[in-house]
């Protein structure tokens, strides 16, 4: 019965001839050559990718005591030699420098203005109180006090520091 199995396993083609055994050897052995060809490209393209996050990783902890900004920018400006988008990604950088100039600008003149016009509260608040005082009552110190005081409770009323 185990020869008639054999039999028919060759003359069905399910077991391989010595041809066909030899062909892919000779197939394994050509494609070893190819795959260490290719590892030996493999592992320069990965020295090469290691060197560069390195590098970018240095200049970023360099600037590590600037804005996040500035380290992304150095860290963006170590790509330039061997980055294909380095162009893109500086006028990316370079549009939210500008982005964020602009907010902090706006901020600072919002603040300004909140504080303007707490100090005018202020006054105002001072100058009722005041108003409402005796002649015998109002003297310079206790004018600036109040003054100060009802101007440091608006800018405190409208969360300005």
């Amino acid at each position: 019965m185990k020869k008639l199995c054999v039999v028919m396993l060759f003359i069905v083609g399910c077991v391989p001839t010595r041809m066909e055994i030899q062909t892919l050897t000779d197939d394994v052995d050509t494609l070893m050559v190819k795959i260490d060809d290719y590892q030996e490209k493999y592992a320069e393209e990965v020295d090469k990718v290691q060197e560069h996050i390195v590098a970018v990783n240095e200049v970023v902890k360099e600037k590590a005591d600037e804005s996040a900004l500035e380290q992304v920018r150095a860290g963006w400006d170590t790509t330039k030699e061997f980055n294909p988008y380095y162009a893109y990604g500086a006028l990316a950088l370079t549009i939210l420098g500008e982005a964020t100039a602009l907010w902090k600008l706006n901020n600072k003149k919002n603040k300004l203005e909140n504080k303007r016009q707490a100090d005018k509260e202020g006054r105002e608040l001072a100058l009722r109180e005041i108003a409402a005082m005796s002649e015998n009552e109002i003297t310079a110190p206790i004018v600036k006090a109040k003054m100060y005081k009802a101007i440091g409770d608006a800018r405190r009323g409208n969360g300005i520091t």
